[in-house]
């Protein structure tokens, strides 16, 4: 089974994330108009404050990805 999610962002990627818990084996691709793993929007205004860092911002690194295919 091959499975699109447009967007990458929060809800595409827990879109995602509950297809692969229902099929394991599926392939999943997600596509989005940027070049970052998905990241948290909502806290872009800490991130520029210097309240928290990179690991904060974005839920999830690349071995994550590869990991969850």
């Amino acid at each position: 089974m091959n499975i699109i999610v447009a967007g990458a962002g929060i809800a595409g990627l827990n879109a995602a994330k509950a297809a692969r818990d229902q099929n394991p084996d599926c392939t999943i691709t997600l596509i989005d108009s940027g070049d970052k793993n998905t990241y948290l929007r909502t806290r872009i205004p800490d991130y520029i404050a210097g309240t928290i860092g990179t690991k904060e911002l974005f839920q999830y690194d690349d071995e994550w990805y590869k990991k969850n295919n």
